[in-house]
């Protein structure tokens, strides 16, 4: 009776007319809750949702009423997400242990509360067990946003991972356990490893898990810069892998096809289970149960709607995922296959292939660009090889060991093998476009640029024009930022020690003044992101690891045209810089630069730090390195003056003293004190001299990074610091 209700529930559904007007135009709803979700972030990204939301209106009522509905639950959701999650200051947590990760000197341990998750940091590395009801008591931990330009938000990381506070345990105290369901995948993950040896555990566990902890970072690198990093997270090609192979042995064993689906769902369950729910192992499955369900229910829907359906479903359950790499990445390669796969079925299979990881690798431009800051562009022939290959033998081979285990001495010569070649491509095949960080606004010209050049190529339009589009999105999106963009003077708020960056364009200028530490490489990220990977002019203050630790670092990653280091600076020799003191110019592209120190050698290293000034705009910039109150006392006896000045030695009190202050007479002072507190820069007896004149003072510790931005002969001042909450 159930059945013959269900039936004919179904074939009324399909009868109405609403259902006619949805089906193959679900992806029109899925567009408008993409952009409903992103405007969540990006107020003006409204403007888009009401003109798409318009266009829906005219076309077709129904899509627009459904993409309304469907939104404002989506909107509803996420605003109690948000509500539930808020971040907390708690110095003590109870609740159950899910996840437990060693690092090189200490353990990270997430706890499950009925608010959110709570991530421990346990330095001494106390015996803790998935399913531990534990209670941790030590100091809350501050997440920041991000602190420099285009850099890391790790509060807004957390956020999205339902992470609602940070603790540095002091003491943790087991009060219980209990089952929780990442008990499967650790009792998996760790039989692999204890009946196989470690090189081929860790190759089946990121081949078959997703989980490549156990790769070391020359292998991870090669596989980033191949471009195949797609092969060791689980998605839509694992999924259909497994689910062929299942299908192949269940049907040759004479399993009836609806037996077959039960078990088919029973084992993606138990898929998603030891994956912890990747976000696009969950798209893959999801996908695979709602093919099936259209399939067998006659639903007549197109992949393109099972695709849309999908996202549509996975933004209900959870509106966060939207914020996941993997998640994006994996419906917009699925999106690309989808529509790209029947413009290329007359194609032999390889070059199909060949075609559609040229399609995937043009797509995902900007997300891989954003998360490596270049793209290998002979990735696409790499992926013919690698691919093949997966399917093949690797997941074959995976599977095969994983079953038998003592057949791990023959996985082995495999595993290496597959290594050997990996690194022969990385080292034979790769050449790199560099990209800067895009953003929204960027990435949304660059695709609306590239749908139209391959419309144009496939509707066999005169090659001339869809080849001028192809260029004008891939090179406009590299370097529309830049040449559009105002003069600029970052003081960045760096882990330890100090480093500026002018990026002045219309002046033909980029310079990076010192570097940080060299432990570091926040530089690095910035100025990739910001599209710099040539430098005009790198200049080092002088020989302290705070102010030029990183700079061999700056050489390795970054093309740097000139140096400029003091005459008395001896850590770099005169043949790779440019040595210069006091009264002397230096020039890079339209600016140039006056150096007023040091005019002799000084057994104190800080003493020996270039002090220089050069104009931007109307304004007098002044750095002044490390230097200390002697050489202060010698500036002051020429005619020295600034609007804005870096502030001496992170603001100690060896420097800044209230007599030179009063004679360089700043309207802004910049203090970079790096993070560490123990130095306790800046000192209160530079602030009270600040104070005492009225100078606008902006620092590190409190502002994060400051940026001077010169657009339309005016200055605006900015910091990366926004308060929690």
């Amino acid at each position: 009776m159930w059945k013959e209700y269900h039936r004919n529930y179904l074939t009324k559904l399909k009868m109405t007319s609403a259902y006619e007007k949805l089906v193959n135009n679900w992806f029109f709803v899925a567009f408008f809750i993409m952009l409903g979700a992103l405007a969540l972030n990006h107020w003006w990204v409204i403007f888009l949702v009401v003109g798409f939301g318009f266009w829906l209106w005219k076309a077709q009522k129904t899509l627009f009423y459904v993409s309304v509905v469907i939104m404002v639950i989506v909107t509803i959701i996420f605003i109690c997400c948000c509500w539930r999650f808020q971040p907390v200051m708690d110095n003590e947590v109870t609740g159950m242990v899910v996840n437990v990760e060693s690092k090189d000197h200490y353990q990270t341990i997430t706890v499950r509360k009925q608010q959110g998750f709570f991530l421990i940091y346990d330095k001494t590395n106390q015996a803790i067990k998935l399913g531990d009801i534990i209670v941790v008591e030590g100091e809350a931990l501050m997440s920041d946003s991000a602190r420099l330009p285009k850099g890391f938000d790790y509060r807004a990381f957390l956020f999205h991972k339902k992470i609602v506070g940070r603790i540095s345990a002091s003491h943790i105290n087991v009060v219980g356990h209990r089952f929780c369901l990442p008990m499967l995948g650790a009792f998996l993950k760790q039989q692999i490893k204890k009946n196989m040896d470690e090189e081929s555990s860790a190759f089946i566990l990121a081949v078959l898990l997703g989980d490549d902890d156990g790769f070391d970072a020359n292998f991870s690198q090669a596989i980033k810069d191949n471009g195949i990093l797609h092969l060791f997270a689980i998605s839509g090609l694992h999924i259909s892998l497994f689910v062929g192979m299942l299908t192949t042995l269940l049907t040759r064993i004479k399993i009836k096809d609806n037996h077959q689906i039960v078990l088919i769902t029973l084992f993606l369950v138990a898929y998603l289970i030891v994956t912890a729910f990747s976000a696009s192992v969950f798209r893959a499955a999801l996908m695979w149960g709602l093919g099936t369900v259209n399939k067998k229910a006659k639903l007549r829907l197109s992949s393109l709607d099972v695709l849309s359906l999908t996202f549509m479903i996975l933004m209900i359950i959870n509106p966060f995922y939207m914020y996941n790499l993997g998640f994006q990445l994996s419906f917009l390669a699925t999106l690309v296959i989808i529509i790209g796969g029947p413009l290329l079925e007359n194609q032999a299979s390889v070059v199909r292939l060949f075609a559609l990881s040229c399609l995937c690798l043009l797509f995902t431009l900007p997300l891989i660009g954003n998360l490596n800051y270049r793209i290998n562009l002979l990735s696409p022939i790499t992926n013919v090889v690698f691919i093949l290959l997966f399917e093949v033998i690797i997941m074959p081979a995976s599977i095969i060991t994983l079953l038998i285990p003592y057949l791990s001495y023959l996985y082995r010569p495999l595993v290496r093998s597959f290594k050997t070649l990996n690194g022969f491509f990385q080292t034979y095949f790769t050449l790199y476009l560099p990209l800067p960080k895009m953003e929204l606004g960027m990435m949304i010209a660059f695709y609306f640029l590239m749908i139209v050049a391959v419309r144009l190529f496939f509707r066999r339009q005169p090659k001339q024009i869809y080849a001028l589009l192809l260029l004008v999105a891939i090179l406009g999106a590299i370097r529309l930022s830049s040449l559009l963009k105002a003069t600029r003077v970052y003081f960045l708020d760096l882990p330890g020690g100090e480093a500026s960056v002018i990026a002045a364009p219309q002046q033909q200028c980029h310079a990076v003044i010192d570097t940080g530490t060299r432990d570091n490489s926040d530089l690095i990220k910035f100025l990739k992101s910001h599209g710099l990977f040539t430098i005009d002019l790198l200049i080092l203050t002088h020989d302290h690891d705070d102010h030029n630790g990183g700079a061999s670092m700056v050489f390795n990653e970054i093309n740097v045209r000139q140096v400029i280091t003091s005459r008395f600076d001896n850590s770099i020799s005169a043949a790779h810089a440019t040595k210069v003191q006091s009264n002397d110019y230096f020039s890079c592209g339209k600016l140039s630069f006056f150096v007023w120190s040091p005019n002799q050698a000084d057994k104190n290293i800080n003493n020996n730090s270039l002090v220089f000034q050069t104009t931007i705009g109307d304004k007098r910039f002044l750095w002044m390195g490390d230097a200390e109150e002697a050489i202060e006392q010698q500036l002051m006896m020429q005619n020295i003056s600034a609007d804005i000045i870096k502030i001496g030695h992170h603001g100690s009190k060896t420097s800044s003293s209230l007599a030179f202050l009063t004679k360089v007479s700043p309207q802004i002072a910049v203090i970079q004190t790096g993070r560490l507190t123990y130095f306790g820069f800046p000192d209160s007896q530079t602030i009270a001299n600040l104070n005492h004149l009225g100078i606008k003072t902006y620092r590190t510790d409190q502002d994060y990074s400051i940026v001077f931005r010169y657009r339309f002969r005016k200055w605006t001042v900015k910091t990366m610091h926004q308060a929690p909450g």
